[in-house]
Order: structure tokens, then sequence, then C-alpha cells
């Protein structure tokens, strides 16, 4: 169980044994705000697996890397034509030698201070990365959230 979760239960146990000695509308207001607390925790905890899946390798040509944290492709417009588009790769993370998501989805990825031989394949990045040894080893990781909007590469969630 995630550490988050716990500390979820944790609290709420706590506040319902504190429940009792409050009167009934100090109660509710309580309640009220310790719900939105723990679904605002849950929404800040999300985790990248719950990211949709990137969707332009279905209308982008010449997918590549462009500097290490940069990806470009040709992505297909409404009209028929294609656009020469570009996208920072966000919160993708070097963990021991592991491509990752970090927590922050909307930070810059910091893969490349650690990681050599990057190279795209559709919405898979690969590379060559440093575990905390020193020793190198290959890795993947599926791109998330990133879609074709029109003729430019766009993150599904906002960013």
């Amino acid at each position: 169980m995630r550490n988050s979760t716990l500390q979820a239960i944790f609290l709420e146990r706590d506040i319902m044994l504190f429940m009792p000695t409050v009167k009934p509308l100090a109660r509710f207001m309580a309640l009220a705000v310790c719900s939105g607390a723990f679904t605002l925790m849950s929404a800040l905890t999300v985790s990248a697996q719950w990211l949709p899946e990137s969707t332009y390798p279905h209308s982008c040509t010449d997918i590549e890397i462009d500097t290490a944290d940069t990806l470009r492709a040709r992505c297909l417009q409404i009209n028929g034509s294609l656009n020469r588009t570009s996208i920072q790769i966000l919160g993708i993370e070097n963990v021991n030698g592991q491509l990752r998501y970090g927590r922050d989805l909307s930070q810059r990825s910091n893969y490349p201070d650690s990681c050599r031989r990057i190279s795209v394949v559709g919405a898979t990045l690969m590379a060559r990365c440093q575990r905390t040894n020193g020793s190198s080893t290959d890795t993947w990781i599926l791109i998330r959230g990133i879609e074709n909007q029109n003729g430019s590469l766009g993150y599904q969630y906002g960013f």
C-alpha cells in the first residue's frame, strides 16, 4: 500500500475518534473539509500509469528525438497537409538505470543528464542509463499523454 494511502487512513481514523466530541454542524463541516482534502491528495499523487496512451504515432511520421528531451515529428493536419512540430517530453526520470515517470509530470525530464543513446520508436523512448553504482543499462518507457492536435504535438492533460 502506498505511503500516502496509509497516511490518509490514519488521518481518517484520528478524525473519526475526535468526531463524537464535536457538535453536529461542526462535525459535518469537518467531514466536508477532510473529504475535499483526501480528494485533492489523491489527485496530486496520480500515477503516470493512469495517463492516457500517446496517440501521435497514428497520425505523425518522421518521429525522432531532436535533442535529448525534445520529440519531433511531422503530423497530419485536418486539411490533409503535414506540419513539422516538436514538444518537450516532461516528467521522465532516470531511477537507478530505469526510465520512470516522476511525481511531478509537468517538470522537465531529468533522464538526459544521466542517459545516452536516447532514441524513440513510435511512442517508446529508449536509452542507455547510468545506475547509482556507475554501470549502465538499456531501458525503455512508453511516452504517455501526447497527441496530435491538428498538426501540432500537445499534451492531452493540459501541460
